[in-house]
């Protein structure tokens, strides 16, 4: 009885997830035809992006996040070539989750950052052009903190990153960090009085 209850529900749930990816083509098409562009990933994301390369030291990536104030980058191939063509491809992604997990096991900071990586066979990646309702099902429905943008799902060449707070900033739910420009991140230091006021008035929340 449990087994058959338990596929059931899962014939629910993809007809569900069929029915919503139909809807969403709908809405795409209707919004299309009114002239109103279709917001994709590349809208919100954040770029350009830092990437440190696969055989770059665990402490220099740690510098680089320390250095940016940033919790993850993505990691890609190393040039292969002497003119620093044949790299860029994206391999995985590492956050200071996987910083302090390394220090934790022991692992010298000298070894490279591949070492201790999410490979991207366990990380979601999205091409630029995803509609952007489509990634906050992933950010959201799936509690995904760091998210990387390629230019392809096939030459998988990062081009940014998306958080959580970058898809809040676009649908105006967090308008204290609003960037003046969609491409770019303002600096920390333009929003150090919005930060401020945010957090007096977080008690209020």
């Amino acid at each position: 009885g449990g087994a058959v209850a338990a596929d059931g529900g899962e014939r629910v749930a993809s007809a569900s997830e069929q029915v919503g990816a139909i809807l969403r083509a709908m809405v795409h098409g209707v919004e299309e035809q009114h002239g109103r562009p279709v917001l994709t990933a590349q809208d919100c994301m954040t770029a350009p992006v830092l990437c440190c390369e696969e055989t770059d030291s665990i402490a220099r990536v740690e510098r680089s996040m320390d250095n940016r104030r940033i919790k993850g980058m993505p990691v890609v191939t190393s040039s292969s070539n002497p003119d620093g063509s044949g790299g860029g491809v994206l391999v995985g992604l590492v956050t200071k989750r996987e910083l302090k997990q390394a220090k934790a096991a022991n692992i010298s900071r000298a070894k490279a950052v591949r070492s201790c990586m999410i490979q991207t066979s366990r990380v979601r990646v999205v091409p630029q052009d995803m509609p952007l309702d489509e990634v906050e099902q992933l950010v959201f429905g799936q509690d995904v903190g760091f998210l990387p943008v390629v230019d392809s799902l096939e030459s998988m060449q990062p081009v940014g990153l998306l958080t959580r707070t970058d898809l809040l900033r676009q649908r105006a739910y967090y308008g204290s960090l609003h960037y003046h420009n969609k491409g770019f991140a303002d600096p920390l230091e333009n929003r150090a009085t919005w930060l401020k006021l945010r957090k007096k008035l977080k008690k209020f929340d």
